[in-house]
């Protein structure tokens, strides 16, 4: 039997990792691998779908005024109110110091609602081991607030009670800004602006 019998170098040649053009050990193999594995993990990342809540919103212009004790006399208060131009009316039953009613607004189509009552504050109350929160009102300070859904530019608001005027004031609503009440990137989006008076 004859046996073949390579040189030395040659053996050596033949174990020798294969090298590139600047000296370097061949790692195409080891790189294909690492690429495979980054795309692998991107499309998952973008495979994964945004996971969105389903609240809803409109666009509206908020008004609130806050008050003393001479702005917000117990009774009957009324509010003419002009938007762009369009008139209305609300009146509310203010009979309890310590308690926010709902005003009527006419039309239910209108858009514009208005709350009266008390400024709260937050108060903590321990029964126990449990703590408790509570809104309770601040005496003597009170507000109210009127809602006009969509996107008024400006609204004239008289409030009087007994025949007196309390307030007569117009308020521009420029400033809309947007936002989604299920987080960046959901639907819907809104727009909302807010104008604060101090009255007496």
């Amino acid at each position: 039997m004859s046996r073949l019998v390579l040189p030395l170098s040659l053996a050596l040649l033949a174990c020798t990792p294969k090298e590139g053009p600047d000296g370097k050990k061949d790692d195409a193999k080891s790189d294909t691998k690492k690429s495979d594995t980054k795309s692998d993990d991107t499309k998952k990342a973008t495979a994964e779908p945004r996971i969105c809540t389903e609240k809803a919103c409109s666009d509206a212009g908020t008004i609130e005024a806050k008050l003393g004790a001479a702005g917000a006399p117990l009774g009957k208060h009324e509010f003419t109110l002009e938007v762009d131009g369009k008139a209305h009316t609300c009146s509310v039953e203010f009979t309890d110091v310590a308690s926010t009613v709902f005003g009527e607004c006419g039309d239910p189509t209108s858009g514009i609602s208005l709350t009266f009552g008390p400024v709260t504050k937050g108060k903590e109350e321990r029964l126990g081991d449990v703590v408790a929160y509570t809104e309770v009102p601040v005496p003597g300070e009170f507000r109210w607030q009127l809602s006009i859904l969509g996107t008024p530019k400006q609204v004239h608001v008289v409030q009087k009670h007994g025949g007196n005027t309390i307030l007569d004031q117009t308020a521009e609503l420029t400033d809309y800004k947007e936002w989604r009440p299920n987080g960046e990137g959901c639907e819907p989006v809104c727009k909302s602006a807010r104008v604060e008076w101090k009255g007496p």
